[in-house]
C-alpha cells in the first residue's frame, strides 16, 4: 500500500492512469464474503491506520481525477462494480451520483470453472481524456450442452457495454452511465452478461456485490 500511495503521490494535476489488478475490492456475489481479507489493516504515509479495504477506496477517493478506471480478473466473469466513497445511511437509499469515485472491470476468464463462456475484451476510449467509453466483449459458445466439451466462436457471438446497458449517447463515458443507474438497473444489466452469455445462465446470488462502499 505504501508503494501504490507513493505511484499516486507522483501524479501531476494532468497525469491519468489505469489501475490493473487480479483481486477486486468487492462482496464476492455467490458466497457473499468479501473478497479482501476483512481483519487486514493498513497504515498510509500519514500515519493513519484503518482497514486495508478502506485504505485502498480512500486512495481512489483522493486521486480520482487522475484515475480513469479498473481493470480485475480473477472473478472470470463479466461484471462491473461502482466505488462509492462512503456507505449510504440506513434505510439505504439509492447512490448518489456525486458519492462514486470509480468502476472496476472484470475481464472473463478462458477457464470455465466460474460457468462462464470463454471470452475477451476490447475497451473504446476518448484519447484525449483517457476516459472509457465502451467496450466489446467477444465470448465463445459450447460445442455441446454439457460444456464439457469444445468451445467455439459463432457468428455475431460478441456484444458491447452500450447495447447490454442501453446507452442512447454515443461516446457517453462509462463512468456516467454507471453513477446514474439505480441498484436494479445495475444488478440487471450485470445479470444479463456475467457468464459472458454463458449456457449456464449465470447471475449474482448476493445482489450487493455490484457496489463497494467503506466498511
Amino acid at each position: 500500500m505504501h508503494w501504490f500511495e507513493k505511484q499516486l503521490q507522483h501524479l501531476g494535476a494532468n497525469d491519468l492512469m489505469m489501475i490493473m489488478m487480479h483481486i477486486p475490492v468487492v462482496l464476492d456475489g455467490y458466497g457473499g464474503t468479501s473478497m479482501w481479507n476483512t481483519s487486514l489493516t493498513c497504515k498510509d504515509l500519514s500515519g493513519t491506520v484503518q482497514p486495508l479495504h478502506n485504505g485502498f477506496v480512500s486512495l481512489l477517493e483522493k486521486y480520482q481525477p487522475n484515475i480513469t478506471g479498473l481493470l480485475n480478473g480473477y472473478t472470470r466473469t463479466d461484471g462491473l462494480i461502482r466505488n462509492y466513497k462512503s456507505t449510504p445511511s440506513p434505510p439505504r437509499k439509492e447512490n448518489d451520483p456525486k458519492n462514486m469515485v470509480s468502476f472496476p472491470i472484470s475481464t472473463p476468464g478462458i477457464a470455465v470453472n466460474h460457468d462462464n463462456n470463454p471470452a475477451f475484451i476490447i475497451f473504446t476510449y476518448d484519447s484525449a481524456t483517457f476516459s472509457l467509453l465502451d467496450f466489446e466483449i467477444y465470448f465463445t459458445s459450447p460445442t455441446n450442452s454439457s460444456a464439457t466439451g469444445d468451445f467455439t466462436c459463432m457468428k455475431d457471438s460478441s456484444y458491447t457495454f452500450s447495447e447490454v446497458y442501453k446507452v442512447t449517447k454515443v461516446n457517453t463515458p462509462i463512468f456516467n452511465t454507471l453513477a446514474h443507474e439505480t441498484d436494479a438497473e445495475e444488478v440487471q444489466h450485470v445479470n444479463t452478461t456475467l457468464g459472458a452469455i454463458s449456457n449456464q445462465d449465470v447471475k449474482l446470488i448476493h445482489n450487493n456485490a455490484v457496489d463497494v462502499h467503506k466498511n
